[in-house]
């Protein structure tokens, strides 16, 4: 049986995480500038964004903005990227991120300001993992806004995190009932968990025609937490209320915590998971930058 990892037991980002957090909203909009956040770019053109060795990049996507046709270059040594958002309305669309992150925050950590309010993150790779031996995640719904509105996950590709693949049972914790909704999406051995949600209140939400992979490529828990070492792949990890799970295939079970469950419809656990992801799906940064194959 794995070991508990340090996050496990409450429902709080790495402090490492939310320390980062902190320190690149600030810095966030001088760190861009205003160039690539705004209009539509053609799907068969895209922008290389390449991150120094050593340099943690910040990139905030405002109220309305979006940020689309990016291939951000984290390959070089201790390179690592974190995007923030802000307000509502928002959009990240065809972006991959190319090379092992630095693991020194999540790659993203957006959040909806408003109840009302909405976020998309669509066609986005984030494939190439982690770092080992450090305690990054893939994407960490911002608890600290908190996020109150409705975030869409579409298309989009996390493998071999440390720290969750998808990280959004955070605003329950903080009494928010933001959610976050998942479609057409491909986990591939996230440790932890690679789909985390937050049920709290009266909005359910939902995975839809997704698929979680769990196979020997976990990375082991960091340095920084409590068992390091310690893997454990759990599929959808429903935090607070009920998570529906439709049409899906997922290996690493379904687990609640403080109230929540998951309900399935047409969905195959185990041996029976169809693991091929679903289609439309980027398979590699270059292919999430162009808005497909």
């Amino acid at each position: 049986m794995a070991r508990e990892l340090e996050n496990e037991k409450t429902d709080n980002a790495s402090l490492l995480g939310r320390r980062s957090y902190l320190k690149l909203a600030g810095s966030a909009v001088a760190a861009t500038g205003a160039a690539g956040v705004g209009g539509l770019a053609s799907a068969a053109e895209y922008e290389t964004v390449t991150v120094s060795s050593g340099e943690h990049k910040a990139i905030e996507v405002g109220d309305g903005q979006t940020y689309e046709n990016k291939l951000i270059d984290v390959s070089a040594e201790g390179a690592g990227v974190a995007f923030t958002t802000s307000g509502n309305g928002w959009t990240i669309r065809n972006v991959g991120i190319k090379g092992e992150h630095s693991g020194e925050s999540f790659i993203m950590m957006p959040g909806v300001e408003s109840s009302d309010g909405k976020g998309l993150i669509e066609n986005v790779y984030m494939g190439d993992g982690i770092k080992p031996k450090q305690s990054g995640g893939g994407v960490w719904v911002n608890a600290n806004l908190p996020h109150q509105g409705v975030i869409t996950v579409r298309r989009t590709h996390i493998a071999k995190t440390v720290n969750n693949g998808l990280y959004a049972s955070g605003p329950g914790s903080q009494g928010a009932t933001g959610i976050t909704n998942v479609e057409d999406s491909y986990f591939h051995s996230n440790n932890i968990s690679n789909i985390r949600m937050n049920a709290k209140g009266d909005r359910t939400p939902y995975v839809k025609n997704c698929v979680v992979k769990v196979d020997e490529k976990t990375p082991p828990c960091g340095e920084n937490c409590s068992s390091p070492g310690a893997v454990n792949n759990r599929g959808v990890w429903s935090w607070y209320g009920t998570t529906k799970v439709v049409n899906s295939d997922i290996q690493g079970g379904f687990v609640g915590t403080h109230g929540g469950d998951v309900e399935t419809k047409s969905t195959n656990t185990g041996k029976q998971a169809n693991l091929e992801p679903p289609k439309g799906v980027p398979m590699s940064a270059e292919e999430a930058a162009k808005g497909g194959k």
